[in-house]
C-alpha cells in the first residue's frame, strides 16, 4: 500500500499541470470521523497532481498529527503544522504535548516546513495580542529545546489583525483573507486581495508575507455581492494565483477537499471551498486550471521537469556563491552564467524559495536569491558536501598587508574574486541591494471594509 502511494505521488508530480504552493487540508473523513493513516494516504494520492505541501490546523485535534506524518513518511511531501489556540489554553497545551511526543517518533526536521501557532485566534477574539505573542514565544522555545530551531514559527490571522508588533514576534507573516466574506464582487476580488497583501507588507517590517488562506466557494449562499459558483471560483483562482506567482508570493489555497461535515443551517458555504469534491473528484474542468499569460507563466502553472544535471549545476553555483541573480527573461536560451535555460534557473530557485531554502527579492528586472541557513544544509546534503565547505558569502575577504606606494601613501591590496563582471560581496551587502522596495509609504493608512475571515463576516 505504501509503495503504491509513493508511486502515485511521484506520478502526480510528473503529470501535474496545475500546481499550488500548498493546500489547506483537514484530514477528517467525509462523515466528519477522524482520519487513519490509510485515509490520509488516499487523500494525498488524490492531491499529488496538484501540490506537495499541505497545511493542517492542529496535531492533537482528532489525533491527526500522527496519521498525517506517518502518511508522508518516506515521501517528498512537506507539512505545515498547526497548533490550535482557542479561548483557553487547553487546546494549545494539548498540541504542545503532542508535538513533543511526535518529535520522538518522527524526523520532524525532514517533513515539517513551518509551525503555525493559532489560526485566526485574534479575529475570533479568543486571545489578546499579548497572549498570542506569549504562545508564539513558547512554541519557539519548545522547538529550540527539541532541536528544531531551524523550523520557522508564525501565526495565521486575518489581515486586519496583523500589527507591526505581532509581525515582529513571528519569523514571517502569515495572513488570511477571503474577499468572498467581504461581499466583494468577483470582478474586484483579486485586486482587493492584493490591496490587503500590500497593506500587510507595509507593516511587516520587511518580513516575508505568506498567504495562509484564501479561496472562493463553488457552492452555497451569496454573501453581499459575492456569488459562489464554479466559474467565479475558477476566475478568482486564476487571477489570484497568476499574480501571486508573478510577485513571488507564497500561498496556501483554501482548501484541498470539500468538507460536507462542516456546515450549519445558516452557513452552507464552508463545505464548498475544496478543489476536490467530497468524493475526491476534481471540481474544475481540464488539467490546467489557471493558465497564466507569458508574464507569469514562468512561475509555474506547469510544474517544470528540470534535467538532473541542470538542477545540479544550478545548485552547485548557488551553494558556491551563496547568492544568485537571474534576469526576468523567460525566453532566454541560457542563464547569464550557467549553460542552463534561464527559465529552469528561475523555476529551480522558485521551488527552493517555496520551501524556505532561499529568500527572493526583485528589482530592476532581476531576481536576487540568497541562501538561507536551512538552504545551505539542504544543498550540502543534496550535493554530498563536507561540513567545512561553505558558500563564498560566509568567507571573510582576504586582506593583504599594507604596502607603501612610490608616492609615499599607504595602499591596501584586497583580494577581490570576480563573479562575471561584478565583484563578489558579502551576504549583508547583498541583502542591502534592494533596500528601496516599492510599496506603500510609512504613513500609508489603508481603510478596510468590514467582513473578513473564514466562516462568517467580521465581528462588529
Amino acid at each position: 500500500m505504501k509503495s503504491l502511494f509513493v508511486l502515485l505521488c511521484l506520478l502526480g508530480e510528473i503529470l501535474a499541470r496545475t500546481w499550488f504552493d500548498g493546500l489547506n487540508y483537514n484530514p477528517k473523513q467525509k462523515d466528519g470521523s477522524c482520519p487513519t493513516v490509510d485515509t490520509v494516504r488516499s487523500d494525498l494520492s488524490t492531491m499529488a497532481p496538484y501540490t506537495d505541501t499541505i497545511k493542517i490546523f492542529s496535531v492533537k485535534d482528532c489525533n491527526q498529527g500522527e496519521p498525517v506524518l506517518r502518511a508522508v513518511e518516506g515521501t517528498s511531501w512537506k507539512v505545515v503544522l498547526g497548533m490550535w489556540v482557542g479561548p483557553d489554553d487547553s487546546a494549545f497545551n494539548a498540541d504542545v504535548q503532542e508535538l513533543t511526543r511526535l518529535n520522538s517518533v518522527f524526523d520532524l526536521k525532514k517533513y515539517v516546513k513551518y509551525v503555525v501557532v493559532g489560526s485566526e485566534s485574534l479575529y475570533r477574539k479568543d486571545q489578546t495580542e499579548d497572549q498570542l505573542i506569549a504562545k508564539i514565544n513558547q512554541a519557539r522555545q519548545l522547538l529550540n529545546s527539541l532541536g528544531l530551531s531551524s523550523i520557522p514559527v508564525t501565526t495565521a490571522d486575518v489581515y486586519l489583525n496583523y500589527s507591526a508588533r505581532l509581525a515582529s514576534a513571528v519569523d514571517f507573516v502569515m495572513m488570511n483573507a477571503f474577499t468572498y466574506w467581504e461581499g466583494v464582487p468577483i470582478e474586484a476580488a483579486a485586486n482587493t486581495m492584493f490591496e490587503h497583501i500590500n497593506a500587510v507588507k507595509a507593516i511587516s517590517g520587511g518580513k516575508r508575507v505568506v498567504v495562509g488562506e484564501t479561496g472562493w466557494p463553488t457552492g452555497g449562499s451569496n454573501f453581499g455581492a459575492a456569488v459562489p459558483s464554479l466559474a467565479n471560483s475558477a476566475r478568482y483562482m486564476r487571477e489570484f494565483i497568476c499574480r501571486a506567482h508573478a510577485e513571488q508570493i507564497e500561498y496556501y489555497w483554501y482548501a484541498a477537499i470539500d468538507t460536507p461535515w462542516n456546515t450549519t443551517p445558516t452557513n452552507t458555504v464552508e463545505a464548498h471551498f475544496g478543489i476536490l469534491d467530497a468524493d475526491h473528484n476534481p471540481k474544475y474542468p481540464g488539467d490546467n486550471w489557471f493558465a497564466c499569460d507569458n508574464s507569469s507563466k514562468k512561475q509555474g502553472t506547469i510544474k517544470m521537469l528540470i534535467p538532473q544535471q541542470n538542477r545540479k549545476l544550478i545548485y552547485e553555483a548557488l551553494f558556491n556563491e551563496g547568492v544568485m541573480v537571474a534576469k526576468k527573461d523567460f525566453n532566454a536560451p541560457k542563464h547569464s552564467e550557467l549553460m542552463v535555460p534561464n527559465l529552469q534557473v528561475i523555476k529551480a530557485l522558485q521551488s527552493l524559495n517555496s520551501r524556505g531554502y532561499v529568500k527572493t527579492q526583485f528589482s530592476w528586472q532581476y531576481y536576487y536569491y540568497t541562501l538561507t541557513d536551512e538552504g545551505i544544509e539542504y544543498l550540502r546534503e543534496y550535493l554530498h558536501l563536507p561540513a567545512e565547505i561553505v558558500p563564498a558569502t560566509f568567507k571573510k575577504p582576504v586582506r593583504a598587508q599594507p604596502t607603501s606606494s612610490r608616492f609615499g601613501r599607504q595602499e591596501l591590496n584586497y583580494k577581490i574574486e570576480r563573479d562575471g563582471e561584478y565583484p563578489r560581496r558579502d551576504r549583508d551587502e547583498y541583502r542591502r541591494r534592494d533596500d528601496r522596495k516599492e510599496g506603500a509609504s510609512g504613513d500609508f493608512k489603508p481603510e478596510f471594509r468590514g467582513g473578513a475571515g473564514r466562516g462568517r463576516p467580521q465581528p462588529r
